[in-house]
């Protein structure tokens, strides 16, 4: 087992690992039910705001590198997805409300309906 300083125990992001990981917590996300309403109660955002997120993230295709496709997994952004539908909002980092305001900000820019 490799470690390094910080990431002792844990997946280095840019692993091939994390990678595996990534496709398998979106096939999870994608599957899941309760998280876009779980996700709106712990930050006290709509509902479907966060529902749109979540669809332009997990589900919708968008034009890249050509063609039209889904975006690849994420390991920080499944971490954060699962963070933020969680049951203790305490464990809400400062960087999972970033992705949120991010993409919301990316869809603005992109000019998709957000509200």
């Amino acid at each position: 087992m490799q470690t390094s300083g910080a990431t002792f125990g844990a997946l280095n992001p840019s692993s091939a690992e994390a990678a595996r990981h990534a496709e398998v917590e979106y096939e999870t996300i994608r599957n899941r039910t309760l998280d876009v309403r779980k996700i709106a109660e712990n930050v006290g955002w709509d509902i479907a705001l966060i529902l749109k997120i979540k669809n332009y993230l997990f589900y919708d295709k968008h034009k890249i590198e050509g063609e039209f496709r889904r975006f690849d997994p994420s390991f920080e952004i499944a971490q954060s997805w699962t963070r933020l539908s969680g049951d203790d909002p305490a464990k809400i980092l400062p960087h999972d409300m970033d992705l949120l305001k991010h993409e919301l900000y990316e869809m603005r820019l992109i000019d998709l309906p957000c509200f």
